[in-house]
């Protein structure tokens, strides 16, 4: 039986660079076909709101904007779900993800893996429907990341565009925090 994989955008899409996970969803929907085990969704939904999407699954990549990494704003950061707990967007009554993580496996839902790929806000204002300039650059970066964890997994999906994904758009980058 394969792993099932479930990548899962998260974000508001009327809170600006919030919504760049939805974002990269919607990219990799367009660019790429993915395999029967390989589910993407987007949510706007955090903490534990995220639990029924996370019953059945083997491998969790979650795309989000965090703050405060000291990175400049449209930077793609790579994190385990600890390190990426102080960085998150959200509010205060949102738990983070290593709590949601420990909820689904209570509930007998166990992760074998987790890992964050995560794009550095410049702007959070409510009700702006649009990722800044430096976000948005971000978004085949990101993508180009889910791409490479998939690859890790041991799945190729299936190119639909001639289109290279990650553009190089000058001014992101991919930096990877805490995995080698």
């Amino acid at each position: 039986m394969l792993p099932r994989i479930l990548i899962l955008g998260v974000g508001s899409v009327i809170t600006a660079d919030d919504a760049v996970g939805p974002a990269v969803i919607d990219f990799l929907q367009r660019h790429c076909e993915f395999p029967e085990n390989v589910a993407l969704e987007s949510l706007e939904v955090k903490g534990m709101g995220m639990l029924p999407w996370l019953e059945a699954i083997d491998h969790l990549i979650v795309v989000d904007a965090v703050t405060g990494t000291e990175h400049p704003p449209g930077t793609v950061l790579l994190f385990s779900p600890d390190e990426i707990a102080p960085n998150q967007v959200g509010t205060a009554h949102d738990v983070g993800l290593p709590a949601v993580l420990q909820a689904a496996a209570l509930t007998g839902n166990e992760i074998a893996s987790t890992v964050v790929i995560a794009v550095q806000a410049q702007r959070l204002e409510q009700f702006v429907m649009e990722l800044s300039p430096s976000v948005a650059a971000a978004v085949s970066t990101a993508a180009q990341a889910v791409l490479d964890e998939l690859a890790r997994l041991g799945v190729t999906p299936v190119r639909i565009t001639d289109a290279p994904i990650d553009d190089g758009a000058e001014g992101t980058g991919q930096h990877r925090i805490g995995h080698e």
